[in-house]
């Protein structure tokens, strides 16, 4: 059996973007972009073997349609439109390309197309090549078991909640439908990325944007310096009001923060922190609330800000972060955790990505707040950022 056999079997957010695709384009009077994504295996795993493997499963994947099950469980979740029913029945991944090669000795994947369809390939392309490579590891089930009940077990010592964002870097599907069966057992599992699951187990399914979102507006606004605020703009407009968290590492906190207004806090309910250290993290959007918003991060109606968090946690991370906002009384923090959930079964997790590269033939890029992290074709796209946005290397 393939590996993905549903469209359900991604994130959540790649669904609600690209429903803000269609929107924000037919808004902005503008054709839908043709765009390019980029794979890259940042722990440099020896996966060339794996081409003929990984691109039998892709072409598999290509052929899969939202089902009427599929489309009703979307639809029922109160964020879109009548129309995008009708569009979801037409979906056809068959028109995207997927190139696999070999360039200096690694694996590259290039995907390529209409972004309404490419958005569709990071999410489940990264879970294929996640479990074929893993399915040729040697794995000790219960070195994995002790690791999954000793995670569990610190989280609920931790007394924090938190949700699942571990598809793209799973060991495999099975594996991470096991989890998320032991974390919602042992109560403390608030929802998941993954649609799948949410409609499997009736769980909550969580999950606004992803870094593409603000990429591509450096492409598509008229001027670079903007590209932040029209993306968060379109946002607004598009979900008004729901999906509400707003992410932040696009070009670094301090670039994020100068374009954040008054705004933008009214109608955006949270931020997410997804690179960089969360501490000063919380510290700066502290004090940016506390200096353009009556000297707190607590709306007009009481309501505390919401800080999510996402970047590479663990238990002991996640209690840190819990102690340091439990001093303050207007923000409520919360987690997303991927791979130290999914994945942590005694052998090295692959740290894969796929970035948007292109918009319309025009590089985008995301300088976040950790080093090693930018992807890029050249270095002027770099150099364009830095200047636009007064950034330091």
């Amino acid at each position: 059996m393939a590996i993905i056999t549903s469209l359900l079997d991604t994130d959540l957010y790649k669904l609600t973007m690209l429903y803000s695709v269609l929107k924000s384009t037919a808004r902005m009077g503008i054709d839908i972009p043709i765009v390019q994504y980029r794979f890259k295996c940042r722990n440099k795993k020896n996966l060339v073997p794996l081409i003929d493997k990984i691109s039998k499963e892709v072409d598999e994947f290509k052929k899969l349609k939202f089902t009427k099950s599929d489309i009703d469980y979307l639809m029922s979740l109160d964020l879109f439109e009548p129309w995008f029913e009708t569009y979801l029945r037409h979906v056809d991944l068959s028109t995207v390309q997927v190139s696999m090669y070999t360039g200096n000795g690694e694996l590259e994947i290039d995907i390529e197309g209409s972004w309404a369809s490419a958005i569709l390939f990071e999410v489940p392309v990264l879970a294929i090549v996640n479990e074929i490579y893993f399915s040729e590891q040697t794995i000790d089930a219960d070195v994995a078991e002790r690791n999954l009940i000793s995670f569990l077990f610190q989280m609920q010592n931790n007394g924090t909640t938190f949700s699942d964002f571990g598809t793209r870097r799973r060991f495999s599907k099975i594996w991470q439908m096991y989890c998320i069966k032991k974390a919602n057992d042992s109560g403390i599992l608030t929802g998941t990325s993954n649609v799948y699951f949410a409609k499997e187990f009736g769980l909550t399914p969580v999950g606004t944007m992803a870094h593409e979102w603000l990429q591509a507006f450096q492409a598509l606004s008229g001027e670079l310096k903007d590209f932040q605020k029209d993306a968060l703009n379109h946002w607004v407009l598009t979900f008004r009001g729901k999906l509400d968290i707003a992410l932040t590492d696009i070009i670094g906190i301090d670039a994020f923060l100068n374009h954040w207004d008054p705004f933008f806090a009214k109608n955006y309910s949270g931020l997410r922190h997804d690179s960089g250290s969360p501490i000063v993290f919380i510290d700066k959007v502290r004090e940016w609330y506390h200096l353009n918003n009556n000297g707190t991060c607590k709306s007009a109606d009481g309501r505390k800000l919401k800080l999510l968090f996402s970047d590479g946690l663990s238990p002991s991370v996640v209690r840190a972060i819990k102690m340091y906002c439990d001093k303050f009384d207007d923000i409520i923090p919360s987690f997303g955790i991927g791979t130290n959930f999914t994945n942590n079964c005694g052998v090295e997790a692959l740290q894969i990505v796929i970035k948007l590269a292109k918009v319309n033939g025009q590089d985008v890029i995301k300088l976040s707040d950790s080093k090693g992290k930018a992807m890029t074709t050249t270095s002027n796209m770099i150099e364009r950022l830095k200047l636009t946005f007064n950034l330091e290397d």
